[in-house]
């Protein structure tokens, strides 16, 4: 005979304030996820803006405000470890990281490419 297994689901956790209490603690741990998310932006973006153009030491790499990285599934978009790399974008990459990093009407390619490098914290003119 096969056995299966149930899964587990907030209606099947046992008594009632037993749920309730897992889920006031998803609800901490997903506050803390998001703060977390802030705060690995916020020092990214802070070390890059120690490193002027990354040429020396490389750019941290600064998620998007939705906490998803870059380079990373479902973007896989080229690293930007310095300046050239955000000089180098094409007009499709350097669109991918606008929509991301900031949202409205594309704006042409040189003020899209200085927003970028605003948006990780290079400090370097283009």
């Amino acid at each position: 005979m096969e056995q299966q297994v149930q899964a587990a689901s907030v209606n099947n956790l046992g008594p009632p304030w037993f749920q309730k209490a897992i889920a006031q603690i998803t609800a901490r741990i997903d506050r803390i996820e998001n703060e977390l998310r802030c705060v690995r932006a916020m020092a990214a973006w802070s070390f890059n803006s120690q490193q002027h153009d990354g040429r020396f030491v490389a750019f941290a790499e600064v998620p998007f405000p939705i906490g998803q990285m870059p380079t990373e599934p479902p973007h896989n978009l080229t690293p930007l470890r310095n300046l050239d790399d955000i000089t180098n974008l094409t007009a499709v990459e350097s669109a991918h990281y606008w929509n991301h990093y900031y949202h409205g009407n594309l704006p042409a390619l040189p003020h899209r490419l200085t927003m970028i490098r605003s948006a990780i914290g290079c400090t370097a003119e283009i």
